[in-house]
């Protein structure tokens, strides 16, 4: 898992800031690629941060980064899932959203954490667009991304859309990868940036 997580983090050094990133990922490598990402934004570059959440209640993320030693200062939440899942809803730093259909909600909730990003290098992480995809149907899931990338990409934000593959519908995948900067794929015979593969298996990154 060490030999993953430098390699993903030696890859993102390739990804400029203002970029918008599409993670894609196995099942396996789901977990070891969202916190090596969060290591490498937080603990590396100190950036500042909002991280949505519809897949897990942030008091369960929360409790991860402390475990992991990741940087949770300046780190900012929008939680979909907590009312569904029961989970804790109050918080310090964290908005919430009663649903992952919510999308709207979501945005807005987004651009009032925006308000308190005072650094210069900022990052928006979605965690994750199949688990936003099991509560919305593809074309309007595919029309909120269009207009969540573009408005990010305005503004000069680093953009994360973390997706596990095999549960991610195709139309939204082809959106994704027709309107992202940068496609990266971890799995488990490599990590891929924009068609390059980096190999896990014992090799120094190229």
């Amino acid at each position: 898992m060490l030999q993953q997580k430098e390699l993903i983090m030696e890859v993102l050094k390739d990804v400029p800031d203002e970029s918008v990133l599409y993670l894609s990922v196995d099942t396996t490598n789901y977990y070891i690629a969202m916190l090596s990402t969060l290591e490498y934004l937080k603990n590396h570059l100190k950036m500042e941060g909002i991280y949505i959440t519809s897949s897990r209640s942030v008091d369960s993320i929360i409790s991860q980064l402390k475990i992991e030693k990741i940087d949770t200062h300046a780190l900012f939440f929008v939680d979909s899932i907590a009312i569904l899942s029961e989970s804790k809803t109050n918080l310090p730093g964290v908005q919430v959203v009663e649903s992952p259909a919510m999308l709207e909600a979501i945005l807005l909730k987004v651009k009032w954490f925006l308000r308190k990003l005072k650094n210069e290098r900022r990052f928006i992480f979605v965690d994750s667009i199949n688990s936003l995809a099991v509560y919305n149907e593809p074309k309007l899931l595919c029309e909120f991304l269009h207009i969540f990338m573009n408005l990010m990409r305005a503004r000069d934000i680093m953009t994360i859309l973390l997706s596990v593959d095999d549960q991610t519908p195709e139309a939204v995948k082809r959106v994704m990868r027709l309107s992202c900067d940068d496609f990266m794929e971890v799995k488990e015979e490599g990590v891929t940036l924009n068609g390059q593969l980096k190999t896990m298996l014992g090799e120094e990154a190229l």
